[in-house]
């Protein structure tokens, strides 16, 4: 991967430098995948969550990996509009320059005892630096590269409400570069946890608990944000990880604490992804499985949006759409218009 060509020429803040990059990135499945670790590689340089309308908070990984996710539905046609939205995404981004100072430890620091728990207590009661420091003790050490990234993680999710989405962001922008440099990673999360510090509790799942549950009043409110958190609750539930407890946990947290108990859904089957499809009229979105990249490029084509929150909106609807029952196809659909503003929802047929 030319990857030092692409970073530099993101860094220039020249779209017609990363044009070339860009034209190559659409040859084939590898490409792309190349192309886009780059962008994540880059994107991991910004430590700050800008604000976005308001009380939104997007931090750039996130949005990036909504739109691989999205990329990825129509890899025989990978999406010239997506790659390029992102691309431009990439060039807004407040990069910092790469300073691997902190991951410089003396040997006889690192020949101490190592615990996981000091990385943990430094989280909790913001200590900047000496969570960075037992960050790279831990990586430095141990032969899972990834493991610092799953600890940092499992932080994100017992601040679920304003961070749980961009742990699971990282997570993943991290897992598709493995292979790479992945330390690039740490020090944004680093930096957005220690600024407030977090309180990681030990938390009992109840053997009744059903995530299903708490669909319907997710969907069936005007809350995207919340929407946003479900679709990473549900994502993170079923995350195949050595810290998988450690992920319901957090998960369970935030459910609890902003719902409390809610009883099983007693509709278990999956819904089918192209329903939605069928509650979208007098737009280009045909009923297939590549709606949501059809639907996105719409949106850009015809600047009814560029905000990048929608596009993670429109990932976790793709997400939540083959997770859940038919019956909340028509409630995404909304979701979807209030999204798209122009875009008509057929009526809900009568049962």
């Amino acid at each position: 991967m030319e990857e030092t060509t692409i970073l530099s020429a993101l860094s220039s803040g020249d779209f017609e430098a990363c044009e070339t990059h860009l034209d190559s990135a659409l040859i084939d499945e590898a490409s792309l995948r190349q192309y886009f670790q780059s962008l994540f590689l880059y994107a991991s340089r910004q430590k700050e969550m800008p604000h976005q309308k308001g009380e939104r908070m997007t931090h750039p990984v996130v949005v990036l990996n909504s739109l691989k996710n999205l990329c990825s539905l129509r890899l025989d046609r990978p999406s010239r509009a997506l790659v390029e939205f992102a691309t431009k995404l990439c060039l807004k981004v407040r990069a910092e320059k790469p300073d691997d100072r902190w991951y410089q430890v003396p040997s006889d620091v690192l020949n101490e005892p190592i615990f996981v728990m000091d990385l943990l207590f430094a989280l909790e009661e913001g200590e900047r630096d000496k969570a960075f420091q037992e960050a790279a003790k831990i990586s430095l050490i141990s032969d899972n590269k990834f493991y610092v990234i799953e600890l940092l993680t499992e932080a994100c999710a017992h601040k679920f409400e304003s961070i749980g989405s961009v742990g699971y962001a990282f997570h993943r922008a991290a897992a598709f570069c493995q292979g790479l440099d992945l330390k690039s990673f740490l020090p944004p999360l680093l930096e957005i946890l220690t600024r407030g510090g977090i309180k990681i509790a030990t938390v009992s799942i109840p053997s009744n608990f059903d995530l299903r549950a708490y669909a319907k009043p997710v969907i069936e409110s005007d809350d995207l944000t919340g929407l946003i958190l479900y679709a990473t609750c549900d994502r993170l539930w079923n995350l195949e990880s050595v810290k998988q407890t450690a992920f319901r946990q957090g998960v369970t947290r935030f459910l609890l604490d902003r719902f409390g108990r809610m009883e099983r859904d007693s509709e278990r089957e999956a819904g089918d992804p192209e329903k939605v499809g069928e509650f979208l009229r007098d737009s280009p979105v045909k009923n297939s499985a590549v709606w949501p990249v059809e639907l996105a490029e719409h949106w850009l084509d015809t600047k009814l949006t560029s905000d990048p929150h929608d596009f993670v909106v429109l990932d976790s609807i793709q997400h939540l759409v083959r997770r859940l029952p038919d019956s909340y196809s028509y409630s995404l659909g909304e979701h979807l218009r209030s999204v798209g503003r122009e875009i008509p929802v057929a009526k809900q047929k009568a049962v």
